[in-house]
């Protein structure tokens, strides 16, 4: 929280999670002057969106370097564990050998 005045547009969108947050802890200790932020912010809760329903795509500024190169390690072991142990090379088409 800045402390300073916010129009409603900007004040209701981006990170409103944090906000509500900070919102609650607000009203909490001063209810006066913060119930109504507590209560726009409640509104515009994104509902939460099951891990299943999201799309990440490689090289996405939001993960960190190292969880793709954790990803790309455990994928390309899990490759080679699978091709030793059905005796397949990576790229071939085992119905044509």
């Amino acid at each position: 929280m800045t402390g300073e005045w916010e129009p409603a547009d900007k004040y209701l969108t981006g990170d409103v999670r944090t906000k509500l947050k900070q919102a609650e802890a607000a009203a909490a200790a001063r209810p006066k002057d913060f119930k109504g932020n507590y209560d726009d912010l409640k509104v515009v809760q994104p509902a939460d969106i099951p891990a299943g329903q999201i799309a990440v795509h490689m090289g996405a500024p939001w993960i960190p370097e190292s969880d793709v190169n954790d990803f790309v390690v455990d994928l390309w072991t899990l490759i080679k564990t699978r091709n030793k142990n059905t005796d397949t090379a990576i790229g071939t088409n085992p119905i044509r050998q």
